[in-house]
């Protein structure tokens, strides 16, 4: 979150105006809320008493093509109105406003550490975000036909600096949940298994080393069109959305770029009554 701002406002409690760093899908028009914005929200602030909460027209971020030099693209991202129905007393505005500040927090400084076979190193999520995998297979060369298609939901996972291993020897921690993440519910996740490692055998796996990222398989979420020998497959309908809300339900730190829930606000404006005693903004 790049700032929050204290200003005033005519609602009885207050209102907050929240950015989400979510690419909006329908290029820049209305979208509807989300059903589980909606529940994270109440579940976030419902203590503050009554919530109204609505879509607003997203934020327009322009873009400079570098393949086209003098072209400008547009991406947008989603905002809505939070507004606090019941009057706010100076504690309950402080509580919000701390609110907002640990998201920040919590996504700035969550801590990146991670050991492996005694190799320490730092993570990172692949800006490519939750994406889908769809694998053909193949016997000496040639497509085999396959009854049904899986669609893996996948994230990558970076570190930095690379780790002095390759990939057989982190599955093969990773089988024996023999991997410590600093973060702990990260590690939780992994304990978990929401996720597991690709690794040597499963497709798109080269065993090198050092290594640089690995593969986190969040499972089969649909099966894909097969568009026929030698072509890749298309998700069915619905498939992308199954898989961000899988990843985003693994909690922190993949809520926080993933899904649709509080912890994907990167912006808030929080508007109080004129007269309210605000907290100081540092």
């Amino acid at each position: 979150m790049g700032s929050v701002l204290l200003t005033g406002c005519n609602q009885p409690g207050g209102t907050a105006v929240l950015e989400f760093g979510e690419h909006d899908p329908l290029n820049g028009g209305m979208r509807a809320l989300p059903d589980t914005l909606r529940s994270s929200l109440e579940d976030q602030f419902g203590e503050f008493g009554r919530l109204r909460i609505e879509s607003m027209e997203p934020v327009e971020i322009p873009h400079q093509s570098e393949s086209n030099p003098g072209t400008t693209f547009y991406s947008h991202r989603y905002r809505l109105r939070l507004t606090f129905v019941d009057d706010l007393d100076d504690s309950q505005r402080d509580a919000i406003r701390a609110i907002f500040d640990g998201l920040h927090d919590a996504r700035e400084n969550w801590p990146r550490g991670i050991t492996v076979d005694g190799h320490t190193s730092d993570v990172a999520l692949g800006e490519r975000g939750a994406s889908l995998i769809f694998f053909k297979e193949y016997r000496y060369g040639i497509e085999i036909p396959a009854a049904d298609n899986p669609t893996h939901c996948t994230v990558w996972l970076e570190f930095e600096p690379p780790l002095p291993i390759d990939i057989d020897t982190f599955a093969s921690a990773a089988a024996k949940n023999a991997i410590d993440f600093a973060y702990a519910p990260l590690q939780q996740a992994f304990a978990s298994d929401h996720f597991a490692v690709a690794g040597p055998g499963d497709p798109g796996v080269d065993n090198v080393s050092p290594l640089q990222e690995v593969r986190l398989d969040f499972g089969v979420v649909s099966d894909a069109i097969d568009m026929g020998a030698g072509r890749a497959g298309m998700a069915s309908s619905g498939s992308q959305q199954a898989c961000n809300q899988r990843v985003a339900e693994a909690g922190r730190p993949f809520s926080f770029t993933t899904g649709w829930t509080f912890d994907r606000v990167v912006d808030a404006e929080l508007n109080f009554p004129e007269g309210a005693d605000p907290p100081d903004v540092p």
